[in-house]
């Protein structure tokens, strides 16, 4: 089964108080565990994670977008470089990780232009993989701190991505209305994020 490395690091990390950072880290170390994911901090505000299950690459990703965006009072974002392939975690942990999916993706984060915050690259990846990564980066950009939870709820409840989970489940969830969850999923770009995530699983598994 091909695995996907991610590597990251929190954008604007010397803005922000140590506590900040470290409360974000801690975030996506949950966020990740809860799929599956081995997380492990380096470099001060950077982040490795191998996920076993590479096809789920980007539902990851969206949910670690999730977690960073639900803080209304100091929303942050992270930077984040994937690589699909194989990857091999001996006793020096992640950070001595070998393999091309720890190649590429140490590789891909070093480059990465300043202005762009997501790529991909390795095992079955195309440039619509490319195209569908950068995309839902950009949505992920205007998601209200609400539309965030929601979205992570959402996702956290999704089996198949052609059976979302019904409204009113996650309004129990949230402790809000129906017509609020749909109101902020959609806002959020539900729709097309499910079609996004159908297509790219389909597509690796």
């Amino acid at each position: 089964m091909t695995a996907a490395i991610f590597t990251g690091d929190i954008v604007a990390s010397s803005e922000r108080a140590p506590a900040e950072v470290t409360d974000a880290l801690r975030l996506i170390e949950e966020v990740a565990g809860r799929d599956g994911g081995r997380f492990e901090r380096h470099r001060g505000d950077g982040w490795q994670i191998l996920l076993p299950e590479g096809e789920l690459a980007l539902r990851l990703t969206l949910k670690i977008l999730c977690v960073l965006r639900d803080r209304p009072d100091r929303p942050s974002f992270s930077r984040i470089a994937i690589g699909l392939g194989e990857a091999e975690v001996g006793e020096g942990g992640l950070a001595a990780g070998e393999g091309a999916a720890f190649s590429l993706s140490g590789r891909m984060l070093d480059d990465m232009p300043a202005r762009e915050l997501l790529a991909v690259d390795g095992t079955g990846i195309t440039p619509l993989h490319q195209a569908l990564l950068a995309a839902c980066g950009e949505i992920a950009t205007r998601w209200t701190a609400t539309q965030a939870e929601a979205l992570l709820v959402a996702l956290d409840a999704l089996g198949d991505a052609a059976s979302p989970p019904r409204h009113e489940d996650l309004a129990q969830q949230l402790g809000v209305t129906r017509q609020a969850v749909q109101s902020r999923l959609s806002g959020a770009g539900w729709g097309t994020l499910l079609k996004a995530l159908g297509a790219w699983e389909a597509s690796l598994d």
